[in-house]
């Protein structure tokens, strides 16, 4: 026996605390009495134990062969166990509880044994723990089968009392012998109401009485009934539905002794069940009559397709597109894009808006559709549902609409002029580059926004009164009105509006287009201001003019006139030197009379009150009344006289004796600046379109190239001045101005030591047929439209050919400039139909101006002809290369220059009436 069993011999062992055993379900002092417990002490200062002789006995080792110890004691314990006993002593020890473990050990034979350790910690008299000391008990077979049984009834009870599911068993008579919570609450029945209940009188309603007893029978002879659903009623007489799980109770001899039942209420599942089904066939009926077209894929392949999906792909029925490839009645350039919103919507579980693609039919034509996709489960495995409906003719529709608004979009963006369009509320809906460019400001800027958004408080009260007078009195709107633009500049604009009108009849908006006249307006001013100035200079002059006329004559009129009596007196005869000095006074006279003529002349020519009168003239009649003037003095100066040759009636309209006077001057200039024994020639002869060239060709000196453009400038002699060559430097310029105002033009060619020649060129009046048919022809171009020329040419002789010869045409509207750049702003304002460009122009050149007028929108497309002294073929090669349509060279027949303008004309008309 074992030191701790015995009442003496050594030193006594003290006893355990009766304290200390407290509280166990079966109290150590109890378990000591009991033939299955061995006790056992653990010191905690030195870890050894004490091990009683049943304690030995129990784990089956001799008492001299283990020395007792908390380590010897797990060496024994089952590895799998040995943790988990380790962590219960150190618990104990700690005294954080009692001490109750079950676990296995291995015996001498290596067999497992199954024991129970018991123990709790003690206390020394300060408070410590001191040791701890327990029990050992055999876990026996029986005993192990009543704990389990034990346990099983505690869980069996637990799970009764706390599961979800109506927990209910029967008595073969079918009465209650267990009824759980949550049967309580399922059927409003206590435990106390329902035990020993026949199910019939409890919860089964007349109706299912025959159902529920034919689910017993089953039961009870053991041919099924475990599952069924039927009616049940509460307490409160409320029908349910519920699902019930039943199962026979078997006793030892095989037969049926109850029965064990699970119950829950499904009466929310059922009527969703019921209205989920409805829904179904609602919703199926709902599919197969849509008119939309509705399929379902999974896998890739059509599991599903309604009627109208059918009719759309042309197929024979549905069974025919079942298990057929989607990606096959997609069009090849959607296929890529469908199968990554197939994956997205897989992958993520999410649905896809609506987009347009194309599908193909079975006989493979396209038609536009609309899709919608969205994933669901079919089958189990992730499948997609589309709906589509044929868009083909809406997208056509579309297609005209867009083709038609795009359209008119560009051509009002081609328009110089801004436009936009407005709706009922003020907020512009539209409008074309023009009117961004107004506004300084772009189209997504504008459209969607009030004027009240775009203008000042001023400006948007302006227009909008003005909106509200349209839309209340309809019609066109036409003002003018001085915009204020964003970037603070002014222009004057002239706003010329509509109402535009719905299907219905009622007013949709206002349409607009603004025409700006600031520039118009600014040439107006000018012209206005130019025009006043020199009508006040050409009054101040005329005055003048007329003022010393006066006061020159008088005392002229005296001089001459006592010069013819001294020279004629013959009471008193004058010797040959008086006689001389007689003859420079009276010439000197006479001079300074006809140089107050000319200049008299010139002022009525400048101020329009020189009255010219037309009328048809014998060119060889005004030859030879020059010719008679100026022979004396011809035959003076030692120079030789040629007039023109007999060639016929030629006939000019002009006036007669401003037309002798204009040839007087010219062959007067030609005697008195040639050389001794020179000539001077006059003729005449008809060009061949319609004109007469009158010429007067001298042999003098010439004139330098550097000054031919002043040629023609009142009392400039070209630096003669201190030649002995009597002159007033205003005969040319008499000569220019007349020709002009008789419809005519002055040319010259002179170069130096080569002479000069001079040509009138007047319009020839043909016989009687000639003018009928030119009439006839007149009245043919009359009707096409009149076509703006602008001439752009420093030189105005030149200038007043041209002007000449395209004014014949009444087709014709001439307008002219010296200048290229006042040329690039009229051209900008007046936008011509043709420019005529000079190359060689002061200052900015004709190739300049070529490049400026391509850069502006207004004037870009209009076509620019060079008319050039530059011949070589280099300067025409040039001149094309920069983008003249054509490059005319001087000089230039009029029948070529008319012929080259209507053919630009008519190339350019062609693709604008196209």
């Amino acid at each position: 026996m074992n030191a701790a069993d015995k009442g003496g011999g050594g030193k006594p062992k003290k006893k355990p605390d009766s304290s200390a055993i407290k509280g166990e379900d079966v109290s150590l002092s109890e378990t000591f009495s009991q033939p299955v417990s061995g006790g056992w002490e653990w010191n905690l200062h030195t870890d050894k134990m004490v091990w009683s002789n049943r304690f030995l006995d129990i784990i089956e080792r001799p008492s001299k062969k283990e020395k007792p110890t908390i380590k010897a004691l797990l060496d024994m314990v089952v590895p799998d166990d040995r943790d988990m006993v380790a962590k219960r002593m150190e618990k104990a020890r700690l005294k954080k509880g009692q001490l109750r473990v079950e676990f296995r050990i291995l015996k001498e034979d290596g067999n497992v044994k199954r024991i129970r350790l018991r123990g709790e910690a003690l206390q020394d008299k300060d408070g410590k723990p001191e040791k701890v000391v327990g029990l050992i008990q055999e876990m026996t077979s029986q005993m192990i089968a009543n704990e389990e049984v034990r346990k099983s009834e505690q869980r069996h009870s637990f799970h009764m009392q706390r599961m979800p599911l109506g927990s209910i068993e029967w008595d073969m008579d079918f009465n209650v012998v267990e009824w759980n919570p949550a049967a309580e609450r399922i059927f409003g029945f206590s435990k106390e109401e329902a035990m020993g209940k026949n199910a019939m009188e409890l919860i089964v309603p007349s109706s299912e009485t025959l159902h529920v007893d034919g689910i017993w029978d089953s039961l009870v002879a053991k041919r099924g009934g475990e599952i069924s659903v039927n009616k049940n009623v509460t307490r409160e007489g409320r029908t349910i539905i519920c699902e019930w799980n039943n199962t026979p109770l078997i006793g030892l001899d095989g037969e049926v002794t109850g029965v064990a039942s699970l119950v829950q209420d499904v009466t929310e599942r059922e009527t969703a069940r019921v209205a989920l089904k409805e829904s179904e066939e609602r919703y199926r009926l709902l599919v197969e009559l849509c008119p939309v077209a509705i399929a379902a894929h999974c896998d890739g392949r059509i599991v599903y397709v309604n009627p109208a999906c059918v009719s759309m792909f042309g197929s024979r029925d549905q069974s025919s597109l079942l298990g057929r490839p989607v990606l096959d009645f997609v069009a090849p350039e959607y296929r890529a894009m469908v199968e990554v919103r197939m994956r997205d919507m897989l992958a993520k579980g999410m649905r896809v808006p609506a987009t347009e693609q194309k599908f193909i039919r079975e006989d493979g034509s396209l038609v536009d559709v609309e899709v919608v996709a969205a994933p669901f489960t079919y089958n189990g495995k992730p499948s997609v549902m589309v709906v589509f409906s044929d868009i083909s003719h809406s997208k056509a529709a579309e297609r005209e609409l867009r083709k038609a608004n795009d359209f008119l979009q560009n051509l009002m963006d081609t328009m110089p002029n801004p436009v936009f369009y407005k709706n009922t509320k003020g907020i512009y809906t539209g409008c074309n580059t023009a009117f961004e460019k107004f506004m300084s400001r772009t189209r997504d800027q504008i459209v969607g926004r009030s004027v009240y958004e775009l203008n000042s408080r001023e400006v948007a009260d302006t227009y909008h009164a003005m909106d509200e007078e349209l839309f209340k009195g309809g019609g066109v709107q036409i003002y003018e009105h001085r915009e204020k633009l964003n970037d603070g500049s002014h222009r004057n604009v002239i706003f010329n509006k509509a109402c535009f009108y719905e299907p219905d009849g009622a007013v949709g908006g206002i349409v607009g287009v603004i025409l700006d006249i600031t520039d118009r307006k600014k040439v107006e001013m000018e012209l206005r201001e130019a025009k006043e100035a020199a009508e006040r200079a050409s009054k101040a002059k005329t005055t003048f003019l007329s003022s010393i006329s006066h006061e020159v004559r008088t005392p002229l009129n005296s001089i001459i006139g006592f010069a013819n009596l001294l020279g004629s007196d013959s009471s008193s005869p004058l010797s040959h030197h008086q006689m001389d000095f007689v003859f420079r006074i009276q010439n000197s006279g006479e001079n300074l009379l006809e140089l107050f003529d000319e200049i008299l002349d010139l002022s009525r020519i400048e101020s329009g009150k020189m009255e010219i009168t037309t009328e048809k003239v014998d060119c060889c009649e005004a030859a030879l009344s020059a010719l008679s003037t100026v022979s004396e003095m011809a035959s003076k100066a030692g120079i030789r006289l040629m007039g023109p040759e007999i060639m016929g009636e030629v006939f000019v309209q002009a006036d007669l004796s401003r037309l002798t006077q204009v040839l007087v001057n010219l062959l007067s200039n030609g005697i008195k600046y040639n050389k001794s024994g020179g000539k001077v020639t006059l003729s005449y002869r008809t060009t061949g379109d319609g004109l007469v060239r009158i010429t007067v060709e001298d042999t003098g000196p010439g004139v330098a190239p550097d000054k031919m453009k002043m040629l023609f400038e009142p009392f400039d002699r070209l630096g003669v001045e201190g030649l002995n060559v009597k002159g007033s430097g205003v005969g040319l310029t008499i000569v220019k101005k007349l020709v002009h105002m008789m419809q005519g033009v002055v040319e010259v060619d002179s170069s130096p030591g080569a002479g000069s020649r001079f040509h009138v060129i007047l319009p020839l009046v043909e016989d009687v047929a000639q003018p009928i048919k030119k009439a006839q022809e007149q009245t043919r171009v009359e009707k096409g439209p009149v076509s703006r020329i602008l001439i752009v040419e420093d030189n105005e002789d030149n200038l007043e050919l041209m002007k000449l010869l395209l004014e014949k045409h009444t087709t014709y509207e001439v307008i002219a400039s010296s200048q290229a750049p006042e040329a690039l702003e009229v051209a900008r304002v007046q936008q011509p139909s043709l420019i005529l460009m000079d190359i060689g122009l002061p200052g900015m050149d004709g190739y300049e101006a070529l490049r400026l007028l391509g850069g502006f929108k207004e004037t870009r497309n209009i076509p620019v002809m060079a008319v050039s002294a530059h011949t070589l073929p280099q300067d025409i090669k040039k001149g094309l290369a920069a983008g003249f349509v054509r490059y005319l060279t001087k000089p230039v027949t009029a029948k070529t220059f008319i012929k080259e303008i209507e053919e630009v004309l008519e190339n350019h008309r062609a693709p604008a009436e196209s």
